[in-house]
């Protein structure tokens, strides 16, 4: 029986009172785990996900459930697997289970930390906070109002979301802390931002903003740049956005792997270049 046909099967019988199939597990693992992958996207035929490291894609495994072709963008740390028509009930489905994938993902981490941990306190000082500017403007809103069922659930992380204002026209998008462009994919919509003091974002600029392909972004930093705080990371053309009917919400959202996880006076308006908030360990 094919995966897709599988997965069918799975997704008649869901309950949220499951234990997580097998065929679910295989899958993410070999993406390198739930905590690898940044965005979970598809096409009629293929899972189309953004992670945080390519090298852990295990090929052959995803090969032997049936996956036709694997292609892998080492740039944008983006990978496209097809299973064939009806792929997009395998992404369906493997959302459906990410609050429990993460759970168990987190149980795991807790315990490899507990052995971690004994010598770390002696190796270095530790920065315990980090001021943190606004990227852009606007009404800051939570994660529940997105209702998408992944950045609503906090099954990326910890955060929130800043209205953008359509009528502003161009933008610019500055770096709320300074940092490594440690992931972003050819359309330029979204960012993982990594500071050398373990403080990790994802900033997604428009939440389908894939749709636009990369038209309206204009992006000032590659892959691997470092970029100042306070520097335009890109511009954004909010014309674009509206003529396109595109969503105006910029998600901010601390990944599971950020050594910061407390975000402490977060304002109720955004404005761009000045203090956001207080992140803290």
């Amino acid at each position: 029986m094919k995966l897709v046909d599988k997965f069918e099967v799975l997704a008649k019988e869901y309950n949220e009172k499951n234990q997580i199939p097998n065929e679910v597990k295989e899958v993410v693992e070999a993406l390198g785990g739930v905590n690898n992958i940044l965005s979970f996207n598809n096409s009629v035929s293929e899972l189309r996900y953004d992670l945080k490291d390519l090298s852990l894609v295990n090929e052959a495994a995803l090969k032997d459930m049936g996956a036709t072709k694997i292609v892998m963008f080492d740039r944008e740390r983006h990978v496209q697997i097809c299973f064939g028509v009806g792929t997009e009930i395998i992404n369906q489905l493997i959302k459906k289970y990410l609050s429990k994938l993460k759970e168990e993902s987190t149980s795991e981490t807790q315990e490899a930390k507990k052995e971690d941990c004994k010598c770390s306190d002696k190796e270095e000082q530790v920065v315990s906070s980090l001021e943190v500017i606004a990227p852009v403007s606007g009404k800051v809103i939570s994660l529940e109002e997105l209702n998408d069922g992944v950045f609503s659930a906090g099954l990326v992380g910890k955060g929130f979301a800043i209205e953008m204002d359509l009528a502003a026209g161009k933008v610019e998008v500055l770096a709320p802390f300074s940092g490594k462009i440690a992931m972003m994919p050819a359309t330029k919509n979204q960012i993982l931002l990594s500071a050398s003091n373990g403080a990790e974002v994802v900033l997604l600029l428009g939440q389908d903003s894939h749709k636009l392909d990369g038209i309206g972004f204009d992006a000032h930093y590659g892959l691997n740049s470092f970029v100042e705080q306070g520097k335009s990371l890109v511009t954004l053309d909010l014309n674009r956005f509206k003529s396109e009917n595109i969503d105006n919400k910029f998600v901010f959202v601390l990944t599971q792997d950020s050594k910061f996880q407390t975000i402490e006076e977060l304002v109720k308006e955004a404005k761009s270049g000045q203090k956001l908030f207080q992140l803290v360990k």
